[in-house]
């Protein structure tokens, strides 16, 4: 798996979302998989892979419009926070991308292995991973902890001003502007105001993640897993009547684009085969691997019977695991959930504090830990074998 990684960092570096270097690499994964998949498939799109972290400068610069607008029309200053907030809501936080109409498509890619049991397929297993990395979040590198706390409280403030001004409007004559409680309300928010340049300035400008352990860690993990089930002397499954699938998705950091755009062309195909996916994304610390219940951000709650399957696959494995809600972002997960699939979503990285390595360029190969990869496989490989026994 290291050795995959390394291959992946070293000739084509970090891997922006509609890259050239996504695409060269995607490329050398397709050939990969044609060494032991019975297919091979390489699928096409393009989207507004700029929407969804562009989109922030608009949200701030529109929350400082709010705030100025104050002093001259508490009504005008309401209508622009809520529709800020609107916006920001179901573009941003919910992942419904709902300003990507006005940004410029651009092309991207996913590749798609499978591999056929040796008898009647049954049951079908995909395990997906992405592929692209990032710009470095400039805040997170430089500011740590800090940084991520500048990013939720810059939301937080999103969500407040409105409400603020919906008070003052609702209440004109016992709260009006020259009460002093009003004045000193919004002194606190222009006094937190620095916090929106988290959003006004989002990226560095040249320095990248390379995106080790989110996410080559995921896909490594993937293919070995395939792998294991193919037979050296003939290339063939292992599995009697288990199809195995890979997808490796790009653009998943300009905000699931890859994993969306497949499952809009393929997700009826993929129902009609009993299909389960498993999600990995990010998977470094042993001790902090974690088989999600849903990711609350995206409102998307995965399936409990495959999650109780996987858990019960890595108790046999005797592989230590958390199981809880992703509290902030998303993983391709929630693309499978909301086009009805059943999904778990599996991670190894902290959710209680900022990792160091996250979208940072300290996510590279020196940083990379692979216990926690090693943990995963196993645990993957049981759940694989379990659904074949069961066949």
């Amino acid at each position: 798996m290291i050795g995959f990684i390394s291959e992946i960092v070293e000739r084509f570096g970090a891997r922006l979302p509609g890259s050239l270097e996504e695409k060269a690499a995607q490329l050398l994964v397709y050939k990969k998989l044609r060494q032991f998949c019975t297919k091979v498939y390489s699928h096409e799109f393009e989207n507004a892979l700029n929407a969804k972290f562009n989109s922030l400068f608009v949200f701030g610069l529109f929350f400082f419009i709010s705030l100025g607008l104050y002093w001259y029309s508490i009504t005008a200053a309401m209508v622009v926070a809520f529709l800020n907030l609107f916006m920001f809501l179901g573009h941003f936080v919910f992942y419904w991308d709902w300003l990507d109409i006005f940004y410029q498509k651009i092309p991207s890619s996913n590749v798609i292995g499978t591999l056929d049991p040796k008898e009647e397929i049954k049951s079908t297993i995909l395990i997906s991973a992405h592929i692209d990395s990032t710009k470095e979040f400039f805040w997170f590198y430089w500011l740590k902890s800090l940084g991520m706390i500048l990013f939720i409280l810059a939301g937080i403030l999103l969500l407040l001003l409105p409400l603020f001004y919906l008070t003052l409007y609702t209440f004109p004559n016992s709260f009006s502007k020259n009460i002093n409680w009003s004045f000193y309300i919004w002194t606190g928010f222009a006094v937190l105001s620095p916090a929106m340049l988290s959003f006004l300035k989002v990226y560095s400008r040249k320095i990248f993640a390379e995106g080790c352990t989110d996410n080559l860690s995921g896909l490594s993990i993937a293919i070995e897993a395939v792998k294991n089930f193919v037979e050296p002397e003939t290339s063939k499954s292992k599995l009697k009547n288990t199809r195995l699938m890979i997808a490796s998705f790009g653009s998943e950091e300009s905000g699931l684009k890859g994993s969306h755009e497949y499952l809009k062309s393929y997700a009826n195909e993929l129902k009609e085969e009993n299909i389960v996916a498993i999600n990995l994304d990010t998977i470094a610390d042993p001790n902090e691997i974690a088989i999600l219940k849903g990711e609350l951000m995206t409102l998307a709650f995965f399936n409990r019977k495959v999650t109780k399957n996987v858990m019960k696959a890595f108790d046999e494995a005797g592989v230590a695991y958390k199981n809880k809600f992703m509290p902030v972002g998303a993983t391709d997960a929630t693309s499978f959930q909301r086009f009805g699939i059943p999904v778990v979503s599996i991670t190894g990285v902290s959710m209680d504090k900022l990792d160091p390595v996250y979208h940072t360029r300290l996510d590279n190969l020196e940083n990379l830990n692979s216990a926690g990869m090693e943990a995963v496989l196993k645990g993957i490989v049981k759940f694989i074998d379990n659904t074949d026994t069961q066949n």
